[in-house]
Order: C-alpha cells, then structure tokens, then sequence
C-alpha cells in the first residue's frame, strides 16, 4: 500500500516538474538533486514513525508535502501542454516569477 500511494504522488511530482519546466541543458542535473532530495524524507521516515505513531510520520512526510505540491501546481506552474520551454520561461517573466 506504502509503494501504491508513494507512486500516486510523491514519486512523480519531482520528476514531472523537471522533466516539464527545466530547459534540457540543465534537465539531467535537476532531475539528479530532485531525486537525491526526494530520498532525504524516505530515509527519515522510519526514524520519526518510531519517535511517533505511523499515521503522525505519515501526516508529515506524505499527506501534508502532497497538498502543498498540488497547490504550488495548481497556482503557481503554468500549464505546459503543447508549449516549448520558450514559451513556459516568457510565461514566468510576465507574472515575475522568475528573474
């Protein structure tokens, strides 16, 4: 159940961003630090499940990272279908979030 629900969100969210928003020279680092930062709550989840309840580190690592990230995607990425990276970083210029 713990791989089923890390496949539904966690995983991909990192590899989704990189893959959609970094311009392909930089795409292959990026994807690297994304992943290596990614491991840094799987390595530490069984510590605090241990200090805490399953449901509590859970809490933490997953459910609240996960709305977090559905809110930044909602909000604050645009919508990259069918658009070069060009066209995303123009995007980002014009509502000056990036700089």
């Amino acid at each position: 159940m713990f791989n089923f629900l890390f496949a539904m969100g966690p995983g991909p969210i990192s590899m989704f961003i990189t893959g959609e928003l970094v311009p392909q020279t930089c795409r292959s680092a990026s994807s690297v630090w994304t992943k290596k930062i990614r491991f840094l709550p799987l390595t530490s989840y069984l510590p605090v499940k241990n200090l805490t309840s399953e449901p509590i580190a859970y809490a933490i690592f997953f459910i609240i990272p996960m709305i977090v990230a559905v809110l930044v995607l909602s909000f604050l990425l645009p919508e990259t279908k069918g658009r070069n990276v060009e066209e995303i970083r123009e995007e980002y210029e014009r509502k000056a979030l990036l700089q």
